[in-house]
Protein backbone atom coordinates (compact mmCIF):
# COMPACT_ATOMS: atom_id res chain seq x y z
CA UNK A 1 0.00 0.00 0.00
CA UNK A 2 1.51 3.48 -0.78
CA UNK A 3 1.41 4.70 2.52
CA UNK A 4 1.26 8.66 1.45
CA UNK A 5 -1.81 8.35 0.21
CA UNK A 6 -3.50 11.90 1.99
CA UNK A 7 -6.66 11.21 4.49
CA UNK A 8 -8.85 14.04 5.31
CA UNK A 9 -11.57 13.51 8.44
CA UNK A 10 -14.63 15.05 8.62
CA UNK A 11 -15.78 14.17 12.49
CA UNK A 12 -17.27 15.81 15.35
CA UNK A 13 -16.54 13.78 18.56
CA UNK A 14 -13.03 13.70 19.43
CA UNK A 15 -12.71 10.85 21.32
CA UNK A 16 -13.48 8.93 17.91
CA UNK A 17 -11.37 11.28 15.72
CA UNK A 18 -8.16 10.70 18.18
CA UNK A 19 -8.97 6.92 18.14
CA UNK A 20 -9.01 6.89 14.24
CA UNK A 21 -6.35 9.24 13.84
CA UNK A 22 -4.27 6.64 16.45
CA UNK A 23 -4.93 3.56 14.59
CA UNK A 24 -3.71 5.42 11.38
CA UNK A 25 -0.67 7.05 12.38
CA UNK A 26 0.24 3.19 13.83
CA UNK A 27 0.24 2.23 9.92
CA UNK A 28 1.90 5.58 9.25
CA UNK A 29 -1.15 6.72 6.95
CA UNK A 30 -0.68 10.29 6.27
CA UNK A 31 -3.66 12.75 8.08
CA UNK A 32 -3.61 15.55 6.22
CA UNK A 33 -6.72 16.95 7.86
CA UNK A 34 -9.39 16.88 10.80
CA UNK A 35 -12.25 19.05 10.57
CA UNK A 36 -15.74 18.15 13.19
CA UNK A 37 -18.09 19.73 10.36
CA UNK A 38 -18.13 20.62 6.22
CA UNK A 39 -18.59 23.57 5.96
CA UNK A 40 -14.80 24.51 4.84
CA UNK A 41 -15.17 20.98 3.13
CA UNK A 42 -14.46 22.73 -0.41
CA UNK A 43 -11.69 24.47 0.76
CA UNK A 44 -10.06 21.69 2.20
CA UNK A 45 -10.21 19.53 -0.68
CA UNK A 46 -8.77 22.50 -2.77
CA UNK A 47 -5.84 23.40 0.21
CA UNK A 48 -5.32 19.95 0.94
CA UNK A 49 -6.12 17.64 -2.11
CA UNK A 50 -6.80 13.91 -0.24
CA UNK A 51 -6.64 11.19 -1.42
CA UNK A 52 -9.06 9.26 0.56
CA UNK A 53 -11.95 11.71 2.79
CA UNK A 54 -14.04 10.06 6.05
CA UNK A 55 -16.57 11.75 6.12
CA UNK A 56 -19.42 10.94 9.20
CA UNK A 57 -22.87 11.20 6.68
CA UNK A 58 -24.91 12.07 9.71
CA UNK A 59 -22.86 15.64 9.43
CA UNK A 60 -25.18 16.65 6.20
CA UNK A 61 -28.51 17.87 6.88
CA UNK A 62 -31.04 15.94 4.59
CA UNK A 63 -31.22 19.28 2.59
CA UNK A 64 -27.53 19.50 1.65
CA UNK A 65 -26.95 16.38 1.55
CA UNK A 66 -27.80 15.81 -2.54
CA UNK A 67 -25.47 18.78 -2.84
CA UNK A 68 -22.72 17.52 -1.11
CA UNK A 69 -23.21 14.26 -2.91
CA UNK A 70 -22.54 16.04 -6.37
CA UNK A 71 -19.89 18.19 -4.86
CA UNK A 72 -18.25 14.96 -3.91
CA UNK A 73 -19.50 12.49 -6.82
CA UNK A 74 -17.06 15.85 -8.82
CA UNK A 75 -13.72 14.34 -7.15
CA UNK A 76 -13.79 10.77 -8.40
CA UNK A 77 -10.16 10.26 -7.51
CA UNK A 78 -11.23 10.63 -3.91
CA UNK A 79 -12.25 7.81 -2.21
CA UNK A 80 -15.22 8.66 0.40
CA UNK A 81 -15.31 6.47 3.67
CA UNK A 82 -18.37 7.05 5.70
CA UNK A 83 -17.63 6.71 9.56
CA UNK A 84 -20.46 4.98 10.97
CA UNK A 85 -21.83 4.67 14.60
CA UNK A 86 -25.43 4.65 14.04
CA UNK A 87 -28.00 3.44 11.88
CA UNK A 88 -27.67 4.96 8.73
CA UNK A 89 -30.28 4.00 5.81
CA UNK A 90 -28.40 2.27 2.51
CA UNK A 91 -30.26 4.96 0.69
CA UNK A 92 -27.53 7.38 2.33
CA UNK A 93 -24.43 4.72 2.14
CA UNK A 94 -24.56 3.84 -1.65
CA UNK A 95 -23.14 7.43 -2.26
CA UNK A 96 -20.24 6.37 -0.35
CA UNK A 97 -16.96 4.16 -1.14
CA UNK A 98 -16.78 1.88 1.53
CA UNK A 99 -17.61 2.66 5.35
CA UNK A 100 -15.53 2.76 8.68
CA UNK A 101 -17.62 1.06 11.24
CA UNK A 102 -16.87 2.05 15.00
CA UNK A 103 -16.76 -1.93 15.81
CA UNK A 104 -13.62 -2.33 13.45
CA UNK A 105 -10.72 -3.37 14.42
CA UNK A 106 -8.10 -1.80 13.74
CA UNK A 107 -6.69 -4.52 11.18
CA UNK A 108 -9.64 -4.37 9.99
CA UNK A 109 -9.74 -0.91 9.40
CA UNK A 110 -5.54 -0.91 7.84
CA UNK A 111 -7.16 -3.61 5.71
CA UNK A 112 -9.64 -1.39 3.94
CA UNK A 113 -6.36 0.94 3.35
CA UNK A 114 -4.51 -1.50 2.29
CA UNK A 115 -6.87 -3.07 -0.48
CA UNK A 116 -8.22 0.31 -2.24
CA UNK A 117 -4.42 1.69 -1.95
CA UNK A 118 -3.78 -1.14 -4.27
CA UNK A 119 -6.61 -1.15 -6.27
CA UNK A 120 -5.54 2.41 -7.15
CA UNK A 121 -2.07 1.66 -7.64
CA UNK A 122 -3.29 -1.58 -10.33
CA UNK A 123 -5.73 0.67 -11.79
CA UNK A 124 -3.91 4.08 -12.37
CA UNK A 125 -4.78 5.52 -15.59
CA UNK A 126 -7.20 2.43 -16.54
CA UNK A 127 -9.92 4.45 -18.52
CA UNK A 128 -11.58 2.30 -20.84
CA UNK A 129 -14.46 2.72 -23.23
CA UNK A 130 -17.85 0.96 -21.54
CA UNK A 131 -19.11 -1.65 -23.48
CA UNK A 132 -22.63 -1.22 -25.17
CA UNK A 133 -23.72 -3.89 -22.04
CA UNK A 134 -21.71 -1.97 -19.33
CA UNK A 135 -23.48 1.53 -20.86
CA UNK A 136 -27.42 0.18 -20.61
CA UNK A 137 -26.83 -1.08 -16.94
CA UNK A 138 -25.51 1.96 -16.25
CA UNK A 139 -28.24 4.48 -17.19
CA UNK A 140 -30.78 1.61 -15.82
CA UNK A 141 -28.41 2.01 -12.25
CA UNK A 142 -28.63 5.76 -12.29
CA UNK A 143 -32.76 5.49 -13.04
CA UNK A 144 -32.43 4.18 -9.43
CA UNK A 145 -33.48 0.53 -10.16
CA UNK A 146 -31.82 -2.46 -8.14
CA UNK A 147 -29.48 -4.95 -9.61
CA UNK A 148 -32.18 -7.55 -9.62
CA UNK A 149 -34.70 -5.08 -11.58
CA UNK A 150 -31.40 -4.55 -13.96
CA UNK A 151 -31.20 -7.93 -14.60
CA UNK A 152 -35.10 -8.76 -15.27
CA UNK A 153 -35.19 -5.79 -17.81
CA UNK A 154 -31.89 -6.57 -19.72
CA UNK A 155 -32.44 -10.50 -19.32
CA UNK A 156 -29.29 -11.50 -17.62
CA UNK A 157 -28.45 -12.96 -14.47
CA UNK A 158 -27.88 -10.82 -11.39
CA UNK A 159 -24.49 -11.90 -11.03
CA UNK A 160 -23.80 -10.51 -14.98
CA UNK A 161 -24.61 -7.08 -13.86
CA UNK A 162 -22.69 -7.48 -10.66
CA UNK A 163 -19.65 -7.83 -12.81
CA UNK A 164 -20.75 -5.08 -15.42
CA UNK A 165 -21.19 -2.66 -12.12
CA UNK A 166 -17.76 -3.53 -11.16
CA UNK A 167 -16.41 -2.93 -14.53
CA UNK A 168 -17.85 0.45 -14.97
CA UNK A 169 -16.70 1.66 -11.34
CA UNK A 170 -12.98 0.10 -12.53
CA UNK A 171 -12.89 1.77 -15.92
CA UNK A 172 -14.35 5.23 -14.83
CA UNK A 173 -12.81 4.98 -11.48
CA UNK A 174 -16.43 6.40 -10.02
CA UNK A 175 -17.41 4.59 -7.14
CA UNK A 176 -21.02 6.42 -6.19
CA UNK A 177 -24.14 6.09 -7.91
CA UNK A 178 -23.99 10.24 -7.73
CA UNK A 179 -20.79 10.18 -9.36
CA UNK A 180 -21.92 7.78 -11.85
CA UNK A 181 -25.18 9.68 -12.33
CA UNK A 182 -23.07 13.08 -13.24
CA UNK A 183 -20.82 10.60 -15.76
CA UNK A 184 -24.03 9.32 -17.29
CA UNK A 185 -25.39 12.64 -17.89
CA UNK A 186 -22.30 14.44 -19.32
CA UNK A 187 -21.41 11.30 -21.20
CA UNK A 188 -25.04 11.78 -23.30
CA UNK A 189 -26.29 8.07 -21.70
CA UNK A 190 -29.36 10.05 -20.23
CA UNK A 191 -32.66 9.47 -21.51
Amino acid sequence: MKKDLKILIIEPSEIITQGLVSILKEQNFNICGIEKNTTRLKSLLEEKKPDMLIVNPTLNAPDNRSSLYLFLAKQPSITIFALIYQYIPNSILKNYSRSIDIHDSAEQIKSYFDELGNKSEENINENYELTTREKDVLTLLVKGLLNKEIADKLNISIHTVITHRKNIVRKTGIKTVAGLTIYAMLNNLME
